[in-house]
């Protein structure tokens, strides 16, 4: 893998028993997201992760 086209990023995660808070690592800061503490909550944290690419 050519090593220009890494990708590094980094993902937080605060949970409770009502909702997961999530915070990925750009290059310039953050950013953030707050879904359901649900089996519904995991799925769109999936489909968040693809869409940040």
């Amino acid at each position: 893998m050519d090593k220009f086209n890494k990708k590094e990023h980094f993902i937080g995660v605060d949970i409770s028993s009502a909702s997961l808070d999530l915070a990925l690592t750009r290059k310039n800061g953050f950013v953030g997201h707050k879904v359901d503490n649900s089996i519904k909550g995991f799925t769109l944290i999936i489909r968040w992760i693809k869409e940040q690419g």
